[in-house]
């Protein structure tokens, strides 16, 4: 496509649907606060109104100055550039056109729109180029769906750690004759104490594609804080409980466990393994958590008749088993599934994911900041019988 030169009186600003859009709220907020305003005189012309009318008045206004701030940067970020007819024929006038209608009108070839280029990759060195066009949409890269905040209530760590105590033994209460000597009770207390642990995550982004990317560093820290909060979810359940590492459930010291025999499938064996928790005098299992492809496995299993073994795991978003919930979560190891009274089980929590951007070593002299991110916690066990770990694969 050729370009001429063209004259501002025949452009058409690219945001004009905005800025419409913008001037119709804001003259409906503007007459809303004249009808409040009408609505409460007195019969003297006197005005007489509650604090909640007040409040409602002041946030009015509030939002009438906020829609004036963004229709003046809309007016001020206007793009506009010249199109010809279909012909291309630069003598049968020249027409102004938004980017936008450049783009739905001849799409993206080779790296180009209409003559325009645009660019979309991102590294982690050099971040974006700046933004040439861009549609507003992200196709993000796979990310696993973290649901464990879901489930598990969050137990506030103040400090480093979380001490507590945990009764180890109770036992002693027997009959005894009238007159004779009463049976001496057994009962044993153990500090216990789980230290928050740190997951970090740090991003260099150059000042350049901060500043030629719009909402770009907003979009990078809600990356960051999931990428804190999938590794935190991982290491709840896998966590070695080494010195810089999380203990997860799979390796608390005290949970049960249960392996598939012959004859049982999937579902038998975590019925029987969450069963466990009540026999053991440890609670009740309310929930189960297993990896997604075993649950799919699941899902399809039939009888010999071709009739599901498990309807009610195919029924709605909120699968069950035997009446408690089922949660995938990718974190749990293959042919695993976990059995949990998630009444003795909290997420230990001294800092939620929190990014903080700085200077990092001789940032500041190559035009460059970071993006840091970091999480705090611990997985707490209250009562390590309360949770079954649960092998499902098949039977040698």
């Amino acid at each position: 496509m050729t370009f001429l030169p063209h004259t501002p009186s025949s452009c058409i600003p690219i945001s004009r649907i905005n800025h419409e859009s913008k001037d119709c709220r804001t003259e409906l907020s503007s007459a809303e606060i004249k009808t409040l305003f009408e609505t409460n005189k007195d019969e003297n012309g006197a005005f007489k109104m509650t604090r909640d009318q007040l409040a409602e008045i002041e946030a009015k206004k509030a939002e009438v100055a906020a829609l004036r701030n963004e229709l003046n940067e809309l007016k001020a970020n206007d793009i506009t550039r010249p199109e010809f007819d279909a012909k291309g024929d630069e003598n049968e006038g020249i027409k102004m056109n938004t980017i936008g209608k450049a783009f739905v009108a001849g799409g993206k070839k080779n790296g180009f729109v209409d003559g325009i280029e645009y660019k979309a990759v991102f590294t982690r060195s050099a971040g974006l180029a700046p933004e040439r066009f861009r549609n507003g949409h992200v196709d993000f890269a796979r990310r696993n769906e973290l649901n464990l905040f879901d489930v598990f209530d969050i137990e506030p760590i103040k400090g480093d750690a979380l001490k507590y105590v945990r009764e180890t033994i109770s036992a002693g209460a027997a009959e005894a004759a009238e007159g004779g000597a009463y049976n001496e009770a057994n009962i044993a207390l153990a500090d216990v104490v789980a230290v928050a642990k740190k997951v970090t995550t740090i991003l260099p982004v150059t000042d350049e594609v901060l500043a030629d990317n719009d909402g770009l560093e907003s979009f990078l820290d809600g990356r960051l804080s999931y990428l804190l909060r999938e590794r935190f979810e991982s290491q709840f359940i896998n966590g070695a409980g080494t010195s810089d590492t999380m203990l997860g459930l799979i390796a608390t010291t005290g949970v049960q466990t249960y392996t598939r025999v012959t004859g049982e499938n999937h579902g038998d064996a975590m019925i029987k393994g969450g069963s466990k928790i009540r026999e053991g005098k440890a609670g009740n299992c309310n929930l189960y958590i297993m990896n997604p492809a075993n649950f799919t496995a699941m899902r399809l299993a039939k009888d010999d008749n071709g009739n599901y073994l498990y309807a009610e795991l195919r029924e709605g978003t909120n699968p069950t088993l035997d009446g408690k919930t089922v949660l995938l979560n990718d974190a749990v190891p293959a042919d695993t599934a976990i059995a949990v009274d998630t009444n003795h089980v909290r997420i230990g929590l001294r800092s939620d994911a929190e990014i903080e951007v700085g200077y990092n070593a001789d940032d500041f002299s190559k035009g460059k900041k970071s993006m840091r991110g970091t999480m705090r916690g611990e997985a707490v066990v209250y009562r390590p019988q309360a949770v079954v770990i649960i092998d499902i694969s098949d039977p040698a």
